[in-house]
């Protein structure tokens, strides 16, 4: 499972995490529901708080069109591919 993390440098890949999440940024901002509730209207900080706590499953598309889960939970609304 990708998920949760206690703190930013337990992440195995920023670049990653910082793409899923703004993905992620841009559904909520189109009126995807959130999964955490939050007092916070800022869209990345929510999608960030949500990464931070494994709740973004995503698939990774290699080179040649194959898709590979990486997360095991149940998918989100929608799911995100990187």
């Amino acid at each position: 499972m990708y998920g949760p993390f206690p703190g930013i440098e337990d992440i195995p890949s920023r670049f990653q995490f910082v793409s899923v999440a703004s993905r992620r940024a841009r559904h909520l901002q189109a009126g995807a529901p959130a999964h955490i509730k939050l007092t916070s209207r800022n869209f990345m900080c929510i999608a960030r708080l949500e990464g931070m706590a494994g709740m973004l499953d995503f698939v990774h598309v290699q080179p040649d069109g194959k898709a590979e889960p990486v997360s095991e939970a149940a998918p989100t609304s929608g799911g995100i591919s990187t």
